[in-house]
């Protein structure tokens, strides 16, 4: 049996046996590792290609605010994409630039499955994920949609399925097939927090980040009535209201009870206007909040708009109701300080009661045997602006007397108005008195002891208005004009401001169009130039090249601290330090050389496109937007906070040499154009976490954010 056995427990043939075995699963390991590291070139591939699409997309979310827009006005975005998202034709047949291949394109005879790219879709292309469900992707990359933040965002969705990704090694498994691979990526417009390369230009910012009314007495030393109470911009979500034409308009959301005092006659409502930081509510006078009317100081004045309070049930000789009307201007309370709406005429309207003195007729040079009556009103404790007398006779009680209009307004600041009254009766008896013609009774006086009893406001547009162009009050409970109140009750009431416009991509039609003062040779010392680059030695130097410093927004450097002075800030802080005060520049300089440098003289590339240019047109730039008063007096080594960026289109200059550019009557040293919403990235901005706001002056970009 042992030499059976032998050849049994010999060894020879065992590794060929196992490799007969073990081979084609090595193989076939091999075959499945080097598939499954395929289908992760393709993810990868498939991820760069929707993050690049994304992206290229964004550079035309421009188009979505433009007043001349494709349709649907995203449309721009989605060709644009489609040059980087790997597809060979866009949805209208028509050949891309395809910048990104799809991976497996790359060389003849390379493998690759099914692509399909959609946009701002909720669900994926061709083969969805197992278990996927829609997601909150907006169908419009141009409409505002609201997120669970309660806010607005404009998202741009990218989402890409390659599907049935090829096997490499497919014959040695027959009848299996490769996966289908998904990517997606989404960018979001968020408004610009910092910024380099930015022109030398202020723009005094009339739209606040938070405004607040507040109710004064102002026969006690101006003393609150009611807290400050918060308005919302009209047009921003939440907001109750319409927009306004050609202007900005804020109103508080609902109206507050105001309980008046007994015995003052003059309320009045002051507004704040908040320019940045975290505080919405800080004292009047702070580096970021301006109180309207300040003056005589930030503690004590006059309100921009008057409420005239009066006893109720009083007998003899009284007025109950005054109000003011339009007339020529634009509101008999507050008029706009514009060549528009200035000089005009105000009206007045009085409930009149003359007590014991009887009125049958009106007043004449001849007879007025029952009784007749003259009331005037005085402006500024002047003149003599006769009200019209009822229209029937005889009166009795509380009537009213009315002026169209006839009290001029024209210099800035408030006008009060006052009401006297005079009447004569030519037969009979009045008091027990015989009344003839050569010996009539007569009898005269004024309201309110002489004192003012309603008043007007003419803004400023500096120091004691500030932004303001229109302010109104309105109650839920009265029907008429809510100026005008018995003492000690109380009343619902809210308050609507209107600021002026800024013309925008989103534009009102009635805005005109904007003229920025960058040379004091425009309009004397109040230029709107700024020196933002220790390094260039001039205005025109800065517009050529854009000033180096990179600014953000106050208080992120500062904190608490006021703006130091130029010298302080220059040589505390130089390039390239992150700045968030800038320093006002005065006099003349060459804004014109400037501007030819920067934009150039070449027709092909120079040209006036508005309104619809090209993402790279080189007459957008970035400004600075600073608090209203700014610019409000000359003087040198003054600096203010930086409260925002704007992103502008400049359409012309004087002299400007390109095709359809805006030259007429355009001044030496101003600047015509249009604050735009988007600026393209590039331009050294970097994105805060705020979304963007399509009715703010802070321009927009796009941040890839999935």
């Amino acid at each position: 049996m042992r030499p059976l056995l032998g050849p049994l427990r010999r060894e020879e043939g065992g590794a060929l046996l196992f490799v007969a075995i073990g081979l084609p699963v090595l193989l076939a390991v091999f075959a499945l590792v080097i598939d499954v590291g395929n289908w992760y070139v393709h993810k990868r591939a498939l991820q760069k290609e929707v993050d690049a699409a994304a992206f290229a997309g964004s550079q035309m979310w421009g188009a979505c605010f433009k007043t001349v827009a494709a349709s649907p006005a995203w449309r721009p975005m989605e060709l644009e994409a489609q040059n980087y998202d790997g597809e060979l034709v866009n949805e209208d047949g028509v050949a891309t630039k395809n910048y990104n291949q799809l991976a497996g394109t790359q060389a003849p005879g390379g493998i690759h499955g099914t692509l399909g790219v959609a946009f701002n879709s909720t669900t994926f292309p061709l083969d969805p994920p197992p278990n996927a469900t829609a997601d909150d992707t907006p169908p419009d990359p141009c409409v505002l949609t609201t997120g669970a933040d309660g806010k607005g965002h404009y998202i741009f969705d990218v989402k890409a399925t390659e599907q049935t990704v090829p096997l490499i090694f497919g014959g040695a498994f027959p009848g299996l097939t490769g996966p289908s691979i998904h990517a997606t990526a989404r960018t979001e417009l968020r408004q610009v927090e910092s910024l380099s390369g930015l022109l030398p230009i202020g723009v005094s910012d009339p739209s606040p980040v938070w405004m607040l009314a507040q109710f004064v007495d102002e026969d006690n030393a101006d003393n609150p009535i009611s807290p400050w109470i918060q308005l919302c911009k009209i047009g921003r979500p939440g907001c109750p209201g319409t927009p306004g034409s050609a202007s900005e308009l804020w109103t508080t959301p609902a109206t507050t009870a105001i309980a008046f005092p007994a015995t003052s006659k003059h309320v009045g409502v002051r507004l704040k206007y908040v320019w940045g930081g975290t505080d919405s509510n800080p004292a009047c006078g702070t580096t970021l909040a301006d109180c309207y009317d300040n003056t005589p100081s930030e503690t004590q004045s006059n309100g921009l708009e008057h409420i005239r309070l009066y006893a109720a049930g009083a007998a003899g000789v009284h007025a109950n109701n005054v109000w003011m009307l339009p007339g020529t201007c634009t509101d008999g309370y507050f008029a706009a300080n514009d060549a528009v709406d200035l000089p005009c005429n105000a009206g007045v309207q009085a409930q009149v009661d003359l007590g014991n003195h009887p009125l049958t007729s009106a007043w004449s040079s001849g007879p007025c045997a029952g009784g007749c009556a003259q009331v005037w009103a005085t402006l500024d404790g002047s003149g003599q602006y006769q009200l019209s007398p009822p229209g029937t006779y005889p009166v009795s009680g509380l009537a009213t007397w009315t002026l169209t209009a006839g009290l001029p307004l024209s210099a800035a600041g408030p006008h009060p108005v006052g009401l006297a009254w005079k009447w004569k009766q030519t037969a009979g008896t009045w008091n027990g008195n015989p009344c003839t013609t050569s010996k009539p009774c007569q009898d005269n006086g004024s309201f309110n002891g002489g004192n003012p009893i309603q008043r007007a406001f003419v803004a400023d547009n500096d120091v004691r208005s500030g932004p303001v162009i229109g302010i109104t009050i309105w109650s839920d409970t009265v029907t008429g004009g809510a100026n005008s109140f018995p003492q000690g009750t109380t009343q619902n009431l809210g308050v609507t401001v209107r600021n002026p416009c800024f013309e925008t991509e989103l534009a009102d039609p009635a805005c005109p169009l904007v003229s920025l003062r960058v040379s004091a040779s425009a309009t004397g010392s109040e230029s709107q130039s700024l020196d933002c680059d220790p390094n260039l030695p001039n205005i025109k130097d800065e517009i050529a090249n854009g000033c180096a410093p990179s600014y953000i927004l106050y208080p992120n450097v500062s904190g608490s601290t006021p703006c130091p002075t130029q010298s302080t800030l220059w040589s505390n802080q130089n390039p390239p330090a992150i700045w968030d005060c800038v320093a006002v520049q005065t006099g003349n300089g060459d804004v014109e050389g400037g501007l030819k440098e920067r934009i150039g003289t070449d027709p092909a590339t120079c040209a006036n496109n508005w309104p619809d240019y090209p993402a790279d047109d080189k007459r957008q730039v970035p400004l600075f937007l600073v608090p209203y008063s700014a610019f409000g007096s000359a003087g040198s080594n003054k600096t203010y906070p930086v409260i925002g960026f704007g992103a502008f289109y400049i359409t012309g200059y004087k002299n400007d040499p390109c095709p359809n550019a805006t030259t007429s009557g355009v001044k030496q040293g101003t600047i015509p154009g249009y604050f735009i919403t988007y600026l393209p990235p590039g331009k050294g901005a970097t994105p805060s976490t705020k979304p963007c706001d399509p009715l703010g002056l802070t321009p927009c970009i796009p941040v890839l954010i999935k």
